[in-house]
């Protein structure tokens, strides 16, 4: 079951640009919030499609919120019907923390427990959600590449109360910066681990892969340019045949060699949605787009 936010005022983030190296100003940006909203609908109508259960919240006008259709990293969810809440570095992207979509998970999906880290903002400190943690679930291990939006220590408090092994790691920085959340870099299927090895510094990429191949996975590796595409951005979902599948982006997929396509296809059936405009101004993929609901 996946949760999406259908945008209202989808544009470009002046206050997330320095710290995320994917977003770009466009041309297309006098019409970013309608095509970012038909690219939404259009995701919505490729879910079904497959089958894959979800369900569809709309933003709301006020107040503007560009990144709205980006809520895993505000809201995420977890066993023990607990949800959780976290810190935004963007003070833009904390208005998007709404009290009445938790009130209607909780109310619709029997959610009970509300783990709030929000606070943290106020010290600087920040951690956003399935963005910052690429979570293992079967292992329970959280991945974490470290960045301004991704506080060591706050990896450390979610991981204990969530009952998580925290593996944190660097990255080599791209345009002077770290890779901004570790959502870009890696996607997990049980089986599976997709992964940009060449971004993760040296001193920590023995250990990362060492980690994934001891939990059970296959290594798909991908390239700077690939992760650059949105290839690392994606999300391993079963449909309501219980079968896997995997929602990207048709940048993501178009990606791909078909060696990569083919190992790919072994383990979940490819969902791609076409959403250049979200991905281009927004500078997030499909993995972005959807909070699950486990």
């Amino acid at each position: 079951m996946l949760l999406l936010i259908r945008p209202e005022a989808f544009g470009f983030n002046n206050e997330t640009a320095s710290s995320n190296t994917f977003q770009q100003r466009s041309a297309a940006a006098t019409s970013a919030a309608a095509t970012a909203q038909a690219e939404s609908d259009a995701m919505c109508a490729q879910l079904a499609a497959a089958g894959i259960p979800f369900k569809v919240i709309a933003d709301t006008a006020e107040p503007v919120k560009p990144d709205a259709v980006f809520p895993n990293n505000w809201i995420s969810f977890h066993d023990r019907k607990t949800i959780a809440l976290w810190p935004m570095q963007a003070p833009n992207r904390r208005l998007e923390r709404r009290n009445d979509i938790v009130q209607i998970m909780q109310q619709e999906f029997g959610y009970t427990d509300v783990f709030d880290l929000s606070h943290h903002e106020n010290e600087g400190r920040f951690l956003e959600g399935t963005g910052s943690l690429v979570i293992d679930y079967e292992n329970r291990i959280a991945y974490a590449a470290l960045s301004p939006r991704t506080d060591p220590g706050l990896v450390r408090t979610a991981c204990r109360h969530l009952n998580y092994k925290p593996v944190s790691f660097r990255t080599v920085p791209q345009n002077g910066q770290a890779v901004y959340h570790t959502n870009v870099v890696m996607a997990l299927h049980p089986k599976l681990a997709v992964v940009c090895t060449e971004v993760i510094l040296p001193d920590d990429r023995k250990m990362v892969l060492t980690m994934l191949r001891e939990s059970g996975h296959e290594l798909l590796e991908i390239s700077l340019k690939q992760m650059n595409a949105f290839a690392g951005n994606m999300l391993f979902v079963k449909n309501s045949s219980n079968t896997w599948c995997c929602v990207l982006s048709e940048t993501a997929r178009n990606s791909f060699t078909p060696e990569q396509l083919g190992l790919l296809g072994k383990y979940a059936i490819p969902v791609p949605c076409a959403i250049p405009v979200i991905e281009t101004i927004g500078g997030g993929s499909a993995r972005c787009m959807l909070a699950e609901v486990r």
